[in-house]
């Protein structure tokens, strides 16, 4: 047994030559912090390489925002480590010294487990994607899981339904809805749901992060008023370098931003589709990818889908676009 001990002998010829000082950190803010693979929409996989500038920038403003006590706080980490969602849910709380629990692995999909761990640990914050954070709420009464302070929702459009519905449940718990691509450090655009009694169509993404400039252009890359519909640009601290090994995609969508300098310099165009409320909050439309044209006019079918889905007697509709043996494309509702 003592032969597979490997034993380090200091005593050995060398060593006293060595120097006994720490080395430097030569670890700077624009190094790279990680290479996380997405495929957005498009289904071909690209390496975002964020910065360790973005990813802090992100972990700092999070903390300033959201306040986490180090004595009463107590964070679940849940995601897959191949998510960036991840990235926040580990490090803020070990930067601050905040606790952290380790969900099981594959606990992020069962809803009974989750609530099993809110209440035997006192769980105080948890990220939820909005169709889980739809199962969670199903598996819940009234007024369930009395530790809960705040709850994150991020990754998927939050539908309004979603949003009724974890107020009537859980009404003494924040609910904030996030938004941000993998190539911006996480997330970029943040709100705090509140009861209304405004009619809304559209669940808000908030307004911009600290170190952050968000921009609504049009195809000529100009602004777009309060109200228009244009394309989500990213610019700021949390704007990744760039995609791993594919110089033509990273000139195409970061590009240079007409409406800043130095770390404004550049920004991210997002593929998303949104418009500027007169309150400063930014409502997200859908994808530009699933824009389709119909005899010549602009349709967005996620639109059309929000729509439907806040009939009573609808629970999920899906909207896609039929062409005839006329060659005449229609839209159809499911």
């Amino acid at each position: 047994e003592e032969d597979n001990i490997n034993v380090i002998d200091l005593n050995i010829q060398g060593f006293e030559q060595y120097s006994k000082e720490n080395p430097p950190l030569q670890t700077s803010a624009e190094n790279l912090m990680y290479v996380i693979y997405t495929s957005g929409s498009t289904g071909q996989p690209k390496g975002v390489m964020n910065q360790y500038s973005g990813v802090m920038n992100r972990l700092f403003w999070g903390q300033d925002y959201f306040k986490f006590d180090p004595q009463n706080d107590l964070i679940v980490q849940k995601t897959n480590y191949c998510f960036d969602v991840s990235v926040p849910e580990l490090f803020l709380p070990i930067i601050y010294g905040i606790k952290l629990l380790f969900a099981e692995p594959g606990g992020h999909k069962d809803s009974i487990y989750l609530k099993q761990i809110i209440d035997e640990y006192s769980i105080t914050s948890i990220h939820f994607v909005p169709p889980m954070l739809e199962v969670f709420l199903l598996s819940i009464k009234a007024n369930d899981c009395p530790s809960l302070k705040r709850v994150f929702c991020s990754g998927e459009a939050l539908k309004l339904s979603q949003v009724q519905e974890f107020k009537r449940l859980l009404p003494k718990v924040e609910l904030y809805n996030i938004y941000g691509p993998t190539e911006a450090a996480v997330e970029v655009a943040i709100i705090k749901m509140l009861p209304t009694n405004n009619p809304i169509r559209k669940v808000p993404i908030g307004k911009p992060t600290p170190n952050t400039q968000l921009l609504i252009l049009n195809e000529k890359n100009e602004r777009c008023p309060v109200g228009v519909v244009g394309e989500l640009h990213i610019s700021g601290l949390q704007v990744a370098r760039g995609y791993y090994k594919n110089e033509g995609l990273t000139d195409k969508v970061f590009i240079k931003n007409p409406y800043g300098s130095g770390s404004y310099s550049r920004m991210y165009k997002t593929g998303d589709l949104a418009y500027w409320q007169a309150d400063g909050n930014i409502i997200f439309l859908g994808r530009k990818d699933f824009q389709v044209k119909i005899r010549g006019f602009r349709v967005e079918l996620e639109e059309i889908e929000t729509v439907l889905d806040e009939l009573s007697y609808i629970n999920q509709s899906v909207v896609l676009t039929r062409t005839n043996e006329a060659g005449i494309t229609n839209l159809v509702a499911y």
